[in-house]
């Protein structure tokens, strides 16, 4: 870490399962901003069960600002017996975005061109158009992550380890994990 005696353990947390996620052949949800289906609450209840029971506490949360995450933020919270935590809300984490692409069927739009002209741009590639090349979604999560965590005084100044849950979404969190 950038700051004597001070130390981060991380636990990156993707959403629970959402309505988006449950409807077949869709190449992004058609709802931006979508709820967690009701498997979803039960995956956050029984990850924050589990954390209960292992005797895991959080000195921070931070959340994207996109419903199906906090959603998942505050049902592990309570799960866990601490339901009064309020999950901090990031936009900078949320998912990689593809306006053009929601609620389309998949088939539709990964047309085999479009297939070839993203293995062709790797994580330049910018989706429908409109959307965010992966690289976009690393810098955003990445830069949020150094200037709220690993590089802020704030933080830095209190040394120890400290304990930091980052519930966000599977395509920002592998973006994440490809800067780390």
């Amino acid at each position: 870490m950038s700051h004597d005696g001070f130390e981060c353990e991380f636990y990156f947390i993707r959403h629970g399962e959402s309505e988006s996620n449950i409807t077949p052949g869709i190449a992004a949800g058609k709802n931006f901003d979508s709820a967690m289906s009701p498997r979803g609450y039960a995956q956050a209840r029984a990850l924050g069960e589990r954390l209960r029971a292992e005797g895991v506490t959080f000195d921070r949360v931070y959340s994207s600002s996109l419903q199906r995450a906090s959603e998942t933020a505050t049902t592990m919270l309570d799960a866990m017996g601490a339901a009064d935590m309020e999950p901090v809300l990031v936009p900078e984490i949320m998912e990689l975005q593809i306006p053009a692409w929601r609620g389309k069927l998949a088939v539709d739009v990964r047309t085999p061109d479009v297939q070839l002209l993203h293995a062709s741009k790797g994580g330049w590639f910018v989706p429908g158009g409109d959307g965010e090349s992966e690289r976009a979604v690393e810098r955003r999560f990445s830069n949020w992550l150094e200037d709220e965590i690993l590089f802020n005084p704030e933080m830095g100044g209190r040394p120890g380890t400290h304990r930091i849950a980052v519930v966000s979404h599977g395509a920002a969190l592998r973006c994440l994990f490809h800067y780390i």
